[in-house]
Order: structure tokens, then sequence, then C-alpha cells
């Protein structure tokens, strides 16, 4: 019975964390609304990456996986689906860099966000294959025919 009469300060933190035994409803609403905030932006950032991932996904399945399609229409199609994920990929980027006490990455340069890291590296791959497609399906610049249609 030693430590039986100690009793338990609720709501307070410790370390920006809650002590246990303690509920969000007893923090003051300074620190609730402060939580709440950081709380958004984390979901913000998990959600707007979904979003760029999933704009980038598009890109790709439009440059590469639409059946019976000329390339030039493939490719035009895939250049306004890369304007739409360019906008979606910085946006989220802006997101990531958002500048807030709790954000260890505040400040950090909008080129080297993870989402447009991701465009970045994304867009460079598509662009390959879509060339190395090209080749294998016209024969290249060497194809030997003038007239050849890669259609």
């Amino acid at each position: 019975m030693h430590g039986a009469n100690i009793p338990q300060d609720r709501g307070i933190k410790s370390r920006g964390r809650l002590l246990p035994g303690s509920t969000l409803l007893d923090t003051n609403p300074v620190e609730l609304a402060e939580w709440s905030r950081r709380m958004l932006l984390e979901l913000g950032k998990a959600l707007s990456f979904f979003l760029s991932i999933l704009s980038l996904y598009r890109v790709a399945i439009s440059a590469f996986f639409v059946p019976g399609s000329q390339w030039q229409e493939r490719l035009s199609l895939a250049l306004a689906k890369l304007i739409i994920a360019a906008c979606v990929c910085v946006a989220s980027g802006l997101l990531f860099s958002w500048p807030s006490r709790s954000n260890p990455d505040a400040g950090q340069a909008l080129i080297s966000t993870l989402p447009v890291r991701l465009f970045l590296w994304a867009i460079a791959g598509m662009v390959i294959f879509f060339a190395l497609f090209w080749y294998l399906r016209c024969g290249g610049p060497c194809c030997g025919s003038i007239n050849h249609d890669c259609g």
C-alpha cells in the first residue's frame, strides 16, 4: 500500500503523449486543437500521397494498356493525364512541406518531397518504357520502310 495514496493527475501530457488513464476530454482545448491539427495534417499527407500514386497509375494505364489504339492516341491521352498527375503530385508535395512545428519535413524543398520525387521517377520510367515500346513496335528510326505505319 506504499503508493496507493498518490493521486493520478488526469489529462497531463508527458512529452506530447497522454498519460495512461487519461482521455482527450481531459486535456485543455489548446492542446486538443493542436492535436487535431497534427492529426489532420498527417491524414492529409497520407490521402494526398495515395491520390498521387493513383494518378500516376492512371497515366501508366493510359500510356500502355489501351487495346486497339494507335500510339499517337495513347500518347496524347497519357499527356493529358500526366498534367493532372503533375498537379496532384505538386499539391501533395506542398502538403508534405507544410510549415508546422509538428512536421519534421517542414521547410523541405518542394522537389525533394516524396510525392514529387515519386512523380519524377515514375515519369522517367514511363518515358523509357514508352520509347522502348515504340522502338520495338515500329522498328525504330532505322526501320527501312519510309511508309511504315506504326499502328
